[in-house]
Parts: C-alpha cells; structure tokens; sequence
C-alpha cells in the first residue's frame, strides 16, 4: 500500500487531502485490517508508527531541524552539532532553479531506499528495534514484541485506562494487578514458563525469572542472541495466547503445556526455514 503510492508521488504531487486519506487508508490497515473503522482501536500513536518527512525550508524556519537532536553524550557529538549549527545559521535558500543532483547514491541519481535511507542518517532511536524486527521468526511474533515493549497490548490496566470495563487482576494468577510486565516477566504462571524452558534452551535462571519493574528490562535480560531472542518472542507470545483463552474462553493449559507450545513453535518455524536436502539421483 505504501510502496505503490510512494512510486507514483516520485512523479505525481499529491494534495494534502490525498496524503490524509492514504494515511487513513493505512492506519485502518495495520490496527483492524478493514477499510473503515471507527473506535480507539490505534494502539500506538500514528506519527510514531510511522515517519513524516520534513522539507528542508521548513526544518530551517526558527531551527525545527533542532528538535530531533536528543542524547548527545561525547563531546565529538556536540562538536559536530556546533559545527552544524554554524554552518546552517549562514545558510539562505535561493529560489533560482538549478541543475538536480541526488548525492546519496554514486550515479547522482535518484533511488527509493536512499531517499528511505537517509530519513535516519544522526537519528537515535530510543530502543534498539532492529533487532526485533530483523529477529527470525513470524511477522505476528514480531510486530507483538513491538507493541509489547511499548506498553501497548491489551492487557486489564490499558483497557481500564481507556475507559473499558474490566477486572484489573491478571486472569494467569489471579494475584496481582495485570500490566505487561507483571503478565509476561512476574506473573507465577509466566515464572513457571520461563523455568520449563531455561533447561532446555539454557537460560539463566536469573535473566528469567527475577522480578522486572519495566518491561523493557525483562527484554534486556531474556533476549541476546538470536536463539535467546527467538525465545523470548516465542515464549511471551504463547503466555500471551494462554492469558486471552483463560480471559475470554475460561480454560487454561498448564505451564508446561505452554512451554511445550513454544517449543514447537520455534521448532517448526526452523524447521520451515531449513532448506530441503537434495538427494541425488542414481540413473
């Protein structure tokens, strides 16, 4: 959907109208799937999902382009931001018209993934999510990780904090208040999950089952490598299964039975992923 519209604005303008409407279009896509929909169904904010470009007139109009510098912490960095700044602050745009250069790419000519590319050149993202989205395994798993580690899945505090109806125990344990950490690093349940497969996959005990008060510490201790990270995913995707059949079909596979689930799925999905051996023919 994207990459369709993005190859015809390289040669048709669009109106304003027309790119708040592909972005309608999109943002119905990706949170239900539907054309039309209305409701708080948009779990993370859309300028977040996505990246809006910036052109250079405006990023230079009272220093916009300032806004997106955060965490300098070497003095190289705030070296080069100094040296930026000089060199902007002296800089005037002229409305002449001249010869188009593309200098991001070695012909000077202009690509689609340098254009892509470049939107991230002295950017610093506030979490490392390559590594989710470049782990291996389904796109679900991942784009669940993602919501995850923002806070942003359905659990019983985010459906009472956007005013629904609901028992803000965690249906696993039935002890504490359910958050996303609690559900996936602290709940009994979860622990008991993660202790039936650090054997197998040789987890610290520690990583696993200690108490996190942020889930994104959970995630700094559970994942690592790509087996860890693989895991992990796997591993808090099927609590999450196990957490939504107790809540809306009120039954419940024991812990084992769900670490049991997790293996299988990481196992079939390598398997999926191993290419067939050739057997050569003797004629």
């Amino acid at each position: 959907m994207s990459a369709i519209t993005t190859y015809h604005m390289t040669v048709f303008p669009l109106s304003k109208w027309d790119i708040k409407k592909i972005d309608k279009l999109r943002r119905n896509f990706l949170w239900k799937g539907l054309e039309e929909f209305r409701g708080g169904h948009c779990l993370v904010n859309w300028l977040r999902a996505c990246r809006k470009n910036l052109k250079v007139a405006k990023a230079l109009e009272d220093n916009r382009w300032m806004r997106g510098m955060q965490r300098m912490n070497s003095n190289q960095e705030i070296r080069q931001f100094v040296s930026l700044w000089s060199r902007l602050s002296s800089l005037h745009l002229s409305t002449m018209e001249g010869d188009i250069t593309w200098k991001f790419t070695a012909d000077g000519k202009y690509t689609a993934k340098s254009a892509y590319d470049i939107q991230f050149i002295g950017s610093y993202p506030d979490f490392n999510w390559t590594k989710i989205w470049k782990s291996k395994m389904e796109p679900k798993c991942r784009f669940f990780t993602w919501l995850l580690l923002q806070r942003k899945i359905w659990t019983e505090d985010n459906i009472i904090r956007r005013g629904g109806q609901s028992d803000p125990q965690c249906p696993l344990c039935n002890a504490r208040p359910e958050t996303p950490v609690h559900l996936i690093a602290n709940c009994r349940f979860s622990r008991t999950v993660w202790s039936q497969l650090a054997l197998p996959y040789n987890l610290t005990s520690n990583s696993q089952t200690a108490n996190h008060a942020r889930i994104k510490d959970w995630w700094a201790a559970a994942s690592g490598d790509e087996r860890r990270t693989q895991v992990a995913i796997y591993a808090a995707w099927n609590i999450w299964k196990e957490r939504c059949r107790k809540k809306y079909n009120n039954k419940l596979l024991t812990a084992a039975q769900v670490a049991d689930l997790t293996k299988q799925d990481i196992f079939l999905f390598n398997l999926a992923k191993t290419p067939p051996a050739i057997t050569p023919v003797i004629r």
